[in-house]
């Protein structure tokens, strides 16, 4: 009996989160104000052509935005950017903490910063020379990806 009221359990458990998933499509206007003023300040000229927002349950949010150049951003639920990729180009300067800049223009003066991604424990960078440095949150390198 105890086994079906845990599988009972788990199954309810795995149906709620399911429904509670939402990916949609939003117009810009519902971005977080954070978001769309990171945009407004970096991404001047560039239009959002597309945004959605994704959640799973209450806490997970996110926003995907595609702009009118081939950038896209993720966002998290209070606007603040977790990534940002443009694979045509180069990223802003001003969206690139100043140690990952001196240290690509160091080290790869060849490579542009074509994206970035801020994770708990540091940053990951994408070159357009095709390779991957993660650096540590006191801006020191830690791995060299390929």
């Amino acid at each position: 009996m105890m086994k079906k009221s845990v599988l009972a359990a788990l199954l309810l458990t795995a149906v709620t989160a399911v429904c509670l998933a939402d990916d949609r499509p939003i117009e810009a206007g519902m971005l977080p104000e954070a978001a769309r003023t990171f945009i407004a300040a970096h991404f001047k000229g560039q239009e959002v052509a597309f945004a959605k927002r994704e959640s799973e349950g209450y806490i997970h949010v996110e926003y995907d935005v595609f702009l009118t150049d081939g950038t896209k951003i993720v966002f998290g639920k209070e606007g603040e950017w977790k990534e940002i990729k443009n694979r045509t180009g180069s990223l802003p300067e001003p969206v690139i903490p100043k140690p990952i800049s001196d240290y690509v223009k160091e080290h790869h003066p060849e490579a542009r910063i074509t994206g970035l991604e801020r994770k708990r424990t540091g940053y990951e960078v994408k070159l357009s020379i095709h390779l991957e440095i993660t650096f540590d949150r006191d801006f020191l390198v830690i791995e060299y990806d390929d």
